[in-house]
């Protein structure tokens, strides 16, 4: 199982803009843990011959035209970006691999 530490559940509050206390911190820990394990698990799974589920009931939405819409130029997309490198966003490191 991942482990995930109290420190990093606390980063991760912090960028999702959660208030936790301590005791909300100690006891998300372990399920974000559990979540990484059962993500690394289904990432195992071969689905190479598993046809594409397509939905009966919105059987058109997933095979639209795709078509270019109105888009903002960079300096406008990164108008409201608190740290940026050029044109990039800079965010902070989550987790060390």
């Amino acid at each position: 199982m991942s482990a995930v530490t109290p420190e990093e559940t606390r980063v991760l509050s912090h960028l999702a803009r959660l208030s936790l206390t301590d005791a909300e911190i100690e006891a998300f820990s372990p399920q974000l843990a559990k979540i990484l394990t059962y993500i690394e698990q289904l990432q195992q799974v071969d689905v190479r011959d598993v046809p594409e589920y397509v939905s009966a009931e919105m059987p058109d939405s997933s095979l639209r035209e795709d078509a270019a819409g109105p888009t903002l130029d960079v300096d406008e997309a990164l108008s409201s970006v608190p740290v940026k490198r050029g044109s990039l966003v800079v965010v902070p490191k989550f987790k060390e691999d």
